[in-house]
């Protein structure tokens, strides 16, 4: 699985995109998502003429074949640069209009005076034209590029969309796109062709149309009128309808109150010395945790399955912020685990969150890869070694 990072930037106008591409490239290659990159100006992209460009076939098949696409655009102006519309044109060749299909998209524009927006905008709809989906959206000026270089909270925005945008991929999301924009989509919906002959087909065994069979179609899609609707769904009996509106609002509205009462009663408790019984309010009151977060994290070792790590040697560092703020690590060394308080020195793996999030992992309420695949935790390093966190140790919940 590879995404393709397609650079459409001036090589001595860069605005900080360049910097922003190679974290980019860093993070995702961390998730374990390989990056292959494409850099308009080292081609000689030509506008479409309504050929085949042979030149460009190996670009149209790494696109093709990628899993995701990242489009990192420089624009001096509000819209999309000439040498990536001269690119986008080529996707109107029946040879690759398939080819950005249902394709996860990030689209990261750096603007010299605001022109991002524009520019935004305009290569969404381009690419919703060919059913690809816009997923990510990042939008800046270079003040703020240079900011996500050198300010921690910029740069850890910035680093959660890549992460946003990775889940999108390994999960291969889908989003609805508007009909205005699925031209190719609408064209596959109608009838393929006129022909004199109404019994002809052609090579995929579609039947081609006559002019009086495309007439009879349009008037089958045709909308019905009111009256029409009014005489199929019987709505002229209204009386009838209220009647019937009215005994079922009345059975569920008994049904609630019934489920209301059963749920408003309260539990009985009885003490085992006296046997008396007494009330909720009466009842001792059960401590829900027993130990804090960082207390789970160290017990977890006595939840470690040796027979399932077998062969594996592995630092898991774990850093956790909130109520419980602490940093500890797992050395994993083949069928013994050890935790140890502070940071590695070079961790396989980083697992980041705040405390409830880590504590409802240790307790099992949710798998550590499911955490991070939702967007509650971050990771940074090897992230299969996060699937077999989840297999090697028994969570005690």
């Amino acid at each position: 699985m590879y995404v393709t990072l397609i650079k459409a930037m001036p090589p001595k106008r860069t605005m900080g995109l360049d910097k922003l591409s190679e974290r980019v490239v860093d993070v995702l290659v961390e998730l374990g998502l390989n990056v292959k990159e494409i850099d308009l100006y080292d081609r000689n992209i030509s506008f479409y003429n309504g050929g085949d460009d042979e030149s460009l076939s190996d670009i149209m098949e790494n696109i093709r074949d990628a899993s995701g696409l990242i489009f990192a655009v420089c624009t001096q102006l509000p819209g999309v640069p000439a040498i990536l519309h001269a690119l986008l044109e080529h996707f109107k060749n029946t040879r690759y209009a398939d080819a950005l299909m249902y394709k996860n998209c990030m689209l990261l524009v750096v603007s010299e005076n605001g022109g991002d927006r524009a520019c935004l905008e305009q290569l969404a709809l381009q690419l919703q034209c060919f059913n690809a989906f816009d997923s990510i959206r990042v939008g800046m000026r270079m003040s703020d590029a240079a900011k996500v270089d050198a300010e921690d909270e910029a740069r850890d925005v910035f680093e959660r969309q890549l992460e946003d945008y990775f889940r999108m991929v390994r999960q291969s999301r889908r989003f609805f796109i508007p009909a205005d924009y699925m031209c190719d989509a609408e064209a596959r919906a109608l009838p393929r062709a006129v022909s004199a002959d109404p019994t002809a087909s052609d090579s995929s065994g579609d039947t081609i149309l006559s002019e009086d069979d495309l007439g009879q179609f349009v008037e089958s899609q045709r909308k019905e009128s009111v009256e029409e609707v009014t005489k199929r769904l019987n709505l002229n009996d209204m009386e009838n309808h209220s009647t019937h509106i009215s005994e079922i609002s009345s059975y569920f509205t008994k049904k609630l109150n019934e489920h209301y009462r059963a749920e408003t009663r309260k539990p009985v408790y009885v003490h085992t010395s006296t046997r008396e019984k007494v009330v909720d309010d009466e009842a001792p009151k059960v401590m829900q945790r027993i130990a804090n977060v960082k207390q789970l994290s160290r017990s977890l070792t006595c939840h470690f399955q040796p027979q399932l790590a077998n062969g594996l040697n592995a630092v898991i560092q774990v850093s956790v912020s909130g109520s419980d703020n602490f940093s500890g690590f797992y050395n994993i060394n083949n069928t013994q685990c050890e935790f140890y308080d502070g940071m590695a020195k070079k961790p396989d793996i980083t697992i980041s969150g705040d405390t409830a999030v880590w504590g409802d992992v240790l307790t099992g309420k949710y798998s550590a890869q499911k955490a991070f695949m939702i967007g509650k935790l971050k990771v940074r390093g090897n992230y299969v070694l996060l699937t077999k966190f989840d297999h090697i140790f028994k969570m005690p919940g």
